[in-house]
């Protein structure tokens, strides 16, 4: 027996007998009423206009009974009053056209019975459909296989029985998005010791009247589903809306029943547990919602294995793993979510001293409490006589609210990051991210480090993908990636994949060989710099864009007057696949200074749209190198430094130029012109001059190399902006 004498399954609730309190004279009126109704012998010798009259007197009691509170209607043995229904139930038509409830293919049925009776065997599956809202009470026997679609209806028990019995050998599925209700005491919307595969449709008991405090059933309580044999949940929603009895118990509290529960999505809600899981049964579960409103979500004596979900519960405890006698909750945790409400989000509740050791194991997950100084994952021994040791806890992985040092093992640690969880993991293995001598498992931490400390440098120790956006702030910090990448899909508006805050400084770069990536492919920038802030980009690093957002940019510029921020490419490559390299907000000023580099604009956009974009006159920029895959005679060309001008290259290997102060090793073709020296390295001529924006100025060309070509565009010719002022072009071949 289960003991903690507050619980109803403490005293199984088969057991479990309504209230002794006297019916009330209302009550004992009905009574009498149903006791006095004829019984199928003496329906069959009736009349039609007798059998009429009895029919609206049926009628009429179910309204009454209706009427009553639960407490009330639970006092009626209404066995007599049910056999009646049913015999009317069974009947062809005597009154009108017949009423059929279930289909099978083109063939209709009017119980629901009648239908599971010509449904296939020996495994082979029968769907039936569930035409209107029905109160019957079915078995699925064994060597059955069927198929209950619900529909939208509902399916309401026989009084005094399960609604749905599943015998051992009998096979049901369960679709449809209706719901399968039981209103009895001690009696279940399901009953399963066969094999039932709930993938639909809402088990609940509506009448359930069970209270945790006061512990009472109150004459109407039991579970919503007890499985016994194997069942899978994916996609049912279960619930119970009393604290008396658990919604879902998973065996019989007997080691030879082996029953099993396996949940993929859906929910198990409610009840004094949402799940209790008994001695010798099994729960896994990879998904779903679990929610206990009176204890737990999941109380488990046996094994239980959870890889996702989300558990949690309003009044304490969301998983609990207990010892009591030679029962052992064993419970292997290696992904999902736990919430606690001012109590441990995971407890071990001993009753009895065991000397087992990794009774609870946790490999992931994120484990949440409230509560000034609860434990996220904790003992108890407070109910009982039982002893514990922190041996029985063993966690190598997840995230927590609390410190979990105590259960690990050697090699881990557990470090708080910047929220101020706990993230465990191998030092050796799971870290991110080193600063000076010190390893962390999120690159966040480390770089809120390098900003407390300042002048510090954050190493990459391996790829890292991002979930949320992490922000730098603090001064001189340096980023050296070290060959890695860091990645995530960003699409929160105006927050980038990486995000300097105002008042920052950091440098991005690599010391590696080849150098790593960051990359967004979400819609959102991948770096986004706040005004006031300094970016500087070095290393040969690669900072991407990869989203489908046409206005995006790999880099993202807050201008702004009176705090400008200042962003220095001195060797990165800016590539996108939708946008620009680097986007300029607004009219506000912005320095900007391209040392090195390539940049780009992305698809859709023609050679002459500048990779940098956005620039104003308030902008102040600089050019002194780089290779450039789109250019703007009149947004580019200005910016390039005293002395440099640049090599293009328009032929057969596509469209670039890359920044210059002095000849390239090859050529075929310069043009000088404004102080200022271009030069062509494959493509034609006039296209230097377009791009050297040197189309209505003074220039000397000189060819050097052989076949280049020179064609001017249609109804276009050198120098007629200004007939007054014809400029001269000097060519020397």
């Amino acid at each position: 027996a289960d003991p903690d004498d507050t619980d109803p399954d403490t005293t199984d609730p088969d057991t479990t007998e309504p209230d002794g309190a006297t019916p009330s004279e209302a009550v004992q009126a009905l009574q009498a009423q149903i006791d006095a109704l004829p019984d199928a012998a003496a329906l069959e010798s009736m009349t039609e206009e007798e059998q009429g009259a009895v029919f609206a007197e049926l009628d009429a009691l179910y309204i009454a009974i209706g009427a009553l509170a639960p407490e009330e209607a639970a006092q009626l043995e209404t066995a007599r009053l049910d056999a009646a229904a049913e015999w009317f139930t069974s009947q062809i038509a005597t009154y009108g056209e017949p009423v059929y409830v279930a289909q099978i293919g083109d063939t209709q049925y009017e119980t629901l019975a009648k239908a599971i009776a010509a449904a296939g065997e020996n495994g082979v599956g029968t769907e039936i459909e569930l035409l209107e809202s029905v109160h019957e009470s079915i078995t699925i026997s064994a060597n059955k296989s069927v198929t209950l679609n619900l529909g939208s209806y509902t399916l309401t028990n026989t009084e005094g029985k399960d609604t749905i019995t599943v015998e051992s050998g009998g096979t049901l599925t369960v679709t449809g998005s209706g719901t399968v209700d039981n209103v009895s005491h001690g009696k279940g919307a399901l009953v399963n010791s066969g094999t039932a595969y709930l993938n639909g449709g809402t088990f609940t008991r509506s009448q359930e009247a069970g209270t945790f405090s006061p512990d009472s059933a109150n004459s109407n309580s039991w579970y919503t589903v007890v499985n016994y044999g194997t069942m899978e949940v994916n996609g049912a929603a279960i619930k119970n809306i009393g604290g008396f009895s658990s919604t879902f118990r998973n065996g019989n509290g007997n080691d030879s029943t082996k029953a099993t529960l396996t949940v993929k999505s859906g929910s198990i809600t409610g009840g004094k547990n949402a799940i209790k899981n008994e001695p010798g049964a099994t729960v896994n579960i990879s998904g779903g919602t679990f929610s206990g409103s009176a204890r737990y979500a999941l109380m488990t004596y046996d094994v239980a294995k959870i890889s996702g979900g989300e558990f949690s519960s309003s009044t304490g405890t969301a998983v609990c793993a207990r010892i009591y006698e030679s029962a052992v909750g064993k419970l292997e945790i290696s992904d999902g979510t736990f919430s606690g409400t001012n109590a441990p989000a995971v407890l071990l509740e001993s009753y009895t001293a065991s000397s087992e050791t990794n009774i609870i194991t946790i490999t992931g997950g994120t484990f949440t409490s409230t509560g000034d100084d609860v434990e996220a994952v904790g003992f108890s021994s407070a109910v009982g006589g039982g002893t514990y040791s922190t041996d029985q806890i063993s966690i190598s992985g997840g995230t927590y609210s609390s410190d979990v040092t105590e259960y690990l093992a050697a090699d881990l640690d557990a470090q708080q990051d910047s929220a101020g969880n706990y993230i465990v993991g191998n030092i050796k293995t799971d870290s991110v991210a080193q600063v000076g001598d010190k390893k962390y498992f999120d690159l966040e931490s480390a770089l809120g480090e390098a900003a407390t400390v300042g002048n510090m440098t954050v190493k990459l120790l391996k790829d890292v993908e991002l979930t949320a956006s992490v922000t730098i702030s603090g001064q001189n910090v340096t980023l050296d990636l070290d060959g890695h990448t860091i990645s995530g899909a960003i699409n929160t508006r105006n927050t980038g994949l990486l995000r300097v805050k105002q008042g920052a400084s950091l440098t991005i770069k690599d010391t590696n060989s080849k150098p790593g990536s960051i990359a967004n492919t979400g819609t959102d920038y991948t770096i986004y710099q706040e005004k006031g802030s300094t970016l500087v980009l070095d290393g040969g690093i690669t900072v991407k864009y990869e989203g489908s957002n046409n206005s995006n940019a790999a880099v993202y510029v807050q201008a702004n007057s009176t705090t400008p921020p200042t962003l220095t490419v001195k060797d990165a490559n800016l590539c996108v696949r939708k946008g620009y390299s680097i986007r300029l907000a607004g009219s506000l000023k912005s320095i900007v200074k391209i040392e090195g580099g390539t940049f780009m604009a992305g698809e859709g956009k023609s050679s002459t749209t500048s990779p940098i974009n956005g620039i104003r006159t308030s902008t102040e920029m600089t050019i002194s190198g780089g290779t450039f895959y789109n250019w703007s005679n009149s947004d580019n060309t200005k910016y390039l430094t005293e002395g440099c001008g640049f090599a293009l290259n328009n032929g057969e290997e596509g469209f670039f130029l890359t920044v210059c102060s002095s000849a390239p090793g090859s050529y075929i073709a310069s043009a000088t012109g404004n102080g200022r020296t271009f030069y062509l390295t494959g493509g034609d001529l006039y296209t230097l001059l377009q791009y050297a924006d040197l189309l209505d100025t003074n220039v000397e060309v000189t060819v050097t190399g052989e076949g280049v070509p020179v064609t001017f565009p249609a109804n276009s010719g050198y120098g007629v902006k200004y007939e007054e002022n014809i400029p001269t072009l000097t060519l020397t071949v």
